[in-house]
């Protein structure tokens, strides 16, 4: 990794993070009338993006941090990094040494099972799952919805603002962080995520426009783009 990344990725800023981004995604849904209903994840779960200039490698780092429950500090990727490599010598998907090469220090690409591994190691019960063919993206939705609508839930109308955690989401070439999941009128569902490859909060985001649902949507149609996901889910929460 260039000294000037890792100088970067190093510690943790407050630039690229913000919290209460569910509630306010929540307002946003309720004011739109094309939402049949929505489920959103834990309300304490803080929307984290990439600093300038760090890269398009670390992802699945910055879904690890949205990941991990309270009373889990954010960890800078550098922690991460020698995070993984312990678990892996606890013995947790331990293949992904040989597979990597290890990774302290560099800027290489993991995915599911480094950060089930991770989980794991802090004893943080995990349920990892995959979805392949070409009917994967429906099989996706359908998992995710059953995840939010099993939690204890505080209901509105329309908007259920639920207690159940985000989930990791692996598709080709990136990772996300599933927050929600909604249907329109048409019966259409689509994901709502957080995106870590934003180099910073969308500007719109700051200001909480309507239009701002457009950078947390993922619809059937971009689903259907790809033939097979991965998934992790915490399951410490009833």
């Amino acid at each position: 990794m260039p000294d000037r990344v890792a100088r970067i990725v190093e510690k943790e800023l407050p630039t690229n993070k913000v919290s209460g981004v569910i509630n306010l995604l929540a307002d946003l849904l309720e004011k739109d009338q094309d939402v049949e209903f929505a489920y959103l994840c834990d309300q304490s779960v803080t929307q984290i993006c990439k600093l300038r200039g760090e890269g398009n490698h670390f992802c699945a780092y910055r879904n690890i941090q949205m990941m991990l429950p309270e009373p889990h500090p954010i960890y800078s990727i550098l922690e991460l990094q020698e995070m993984i490599e312990k678990a892996w010598n606890m013995g947790f998907n331990d293949h992904g040494r040989i597979e990597t090469g290890g990774i302290t220090g560099t800027r290489k690409h993991i995915g599911t099972s480094e950060a089930q591994a991770l989980l794991q190691s802090l004893n943080l019960p995990c349920k990892a799952a995959a979805f392949t063919g070409e009917k994967a993206w429906l099989e996706l939705l359908d998992s995710i919805e059953a995840h939010f609508t099993s939690g204890t839930s505080q209901r509105s109308d329309r908007i259920i603002r639920t207690n159940r955690s985000p989930i990791f989401l692996q598709r080709p070439s990136h990772s996300l962080t599933i927050v929600g999941i909604e249907r329109d009128q048409n019966g259409k569902r689509r994901l709502l995520v957080f995106d870590p490859g934003y180099r910073q909060l969308p500007e719109a985001a700051r200001n909480w426009d309507r239009l701002t649902l457009y950078y947390y949507r993922r619809d059937e149609r971009y689903l259907s783009r790809y033939s097979n996901f991965e998934t992790l889910t915490l399951v410490n929460k009833a």
